[in-house]
């Protein structure tokens, strides 16, 4: 439960040995402070995560906090961060659910297979660190109806990674107000994918929107579906003017967002950065795979790591992204497979090679999201009649199994 304060806090950055930090910036995602001589910084905490931006060569095992107590402490050491190649997912939604047709609403068990998200997170996680990947992105959608219990799946999953984890909330991490239910739910927002509960999110999982250093990038992480449901859009888009203006304009760019950022974010996003810098956003929400060059801007969108873990195969939805730090010629990959380019799975299993359109994209996108409604359209529709004439067919035999005894 939201057990959070209000109010001033305040608080330490110190390495292990307890020499203090100084010049770390520290936020809540609406205000900032930077550590004084002695590391000390102060927030007013609103009831959110309080989070560092954690410089390059920096790690913290625990970088964000929640404002249980007035005073917050945080401890990093110095560790050298090799970063060859990163990998990145999307829509892990990992289901608590046991895939039964009664519950075939949501995308893991649509189909009643038993389809198992949490083997293909795993699957892909392992998969991108034996290819070379030593950081990981998944850009929403980690859970697939946004309960507790989804998000200590994930985060089970995430802490036995052999390469560190990074993530941003989909709406459907914000969507646990629609399956367990709790007292301070107030959902807010509009939209059509429906209203948010956004507290869950950050008591598991930390800020909804934050910044860092890592290795040569510099990673601004924001939250689409609380901006698209007009949340929050305000705050997120001072959140990116007031990030990017204390940050190195030269340095490459990494954007995560579970779709595409709004044009007035982008905007912000180019007019801060220095023109010979590369900005990379990284996405997902769709279930497909996008690779476009726009202007400064490369969209970079992965599919759902389970859709090729399932029904025994293993090759799970991962980008591939190397030639570092120069990620403006990243290109998808299946780990382990090559060079090869991404191949889409079909409902019907057949495989297709991406087709480098725009068009082809969205075409494909359209043709996905009507396909879905379609097949449950059948199945609810024949699916009775079918176990009807199944039972009738079983009496039958039964029936003539007693006349012949």
């Amino acid at each position: 439960m939201n057990d959070t304060i209000e109010g001033t806090v305040r608080g330490t950055v110190r390495w292990a040995d307890g020499t203090p930090i100084s010049g770390v910036a520290v936020s809540n995602g609406i205000e900032w402070n930077r550590t004084d001589d002695d590391g000390r910084f102060r927030l007013h905490s609103l009831s959110r995560p309080v989070w560092i931006r954690r410089p390059s060569g920096v790690f913290c095992s625990q970088w964000w906090q929640l404002p249980t107590s007035r005073e917050l402490d945080f401890t990093c050491i110095s560790a050298k961060q090799e970063v060859s190649a990163v990998a990145h997912l999307s829509d892990t939604h990992l289901s608590a659910s046991d895939g039964g047709v009664e519950d075939a609403v949501e995308l893991a068990n649509r189909f009643g297979d038993g389809t198992d998200c949490a083997q293909g997170l795993a699957v892909a996680l392992d998969a991108a660190y034996h290819a070379g990947a030593r950081l990981a992105f998944i850009t929403g959608d980690l859970t697939d109806h946004g309960t507790a219990a989804e998000f200590d799946a994930f985060k089970e999953i995430a802490a036995a990674s052999p390469i560190p984890v990074e993530v941003i909330p989909g709406n459907h991490d914000h969507y646990g107000h629609r399956h367990d239910p709790q007292p301070i739910d107030a959902p807010i927002g509009d939209g059509f994918l429906g209203t948010a509960t956004t507290w869950r999110y950050e008591q598991s999982m930390g800020p909804r929107w934050w910044s860092a250093d890592i290795g040569p990038f510099h990673i601004l992480a924001l939250d689409w579906f609380s901006y698209a449901a007009d949340i929050d859009r305000g705050e997120q888009e001072a959140f990116v003017v007031d990030d990017l203006a204390g940050s190195d304009p030269h340095r490459p760019l990494i954007v995560l967002s579970h779709d595409v950022p709004s044009a007035r974010i982008l905007d912000r996003i180019v007019h801060a950065v220095d023109p010979t810098a590369s900005i990379s956003i990284l996405s997902g929400h769709w279930h497909v795979v996008v690779d476009r060059q726009v202007g400064p801007l490369r969209f970079l969108s992965a599919p759902l790591p389970a859709s090729e873990v399932s029904h025994g195969h293993r090759r799970p939805g991962i980008f591939w992204m190397s030639n570092l730090p120069g990620i403006s010629n990243a290109t998808p990959r299946q780990p382990g497979l090559g060079t090869k380019r991404y191949l889409f799975r079909t409902p019907c299993g057949r495989r297709r090679k991406v087709i480098p359109s725009m068009a082809a994209t969205w075409w494909r996108a359209l043709a996905i999201t009507s396909w879905f409604p379609l097949a449950m359209l059948v199945r609810h529709t024949f699916q009775p009649s079918i176990r009807r004439a199944g039972k009738q067919s079983g009496e039958r035999d039964s029936t003539e199994t007693r006349s012949r005894r």
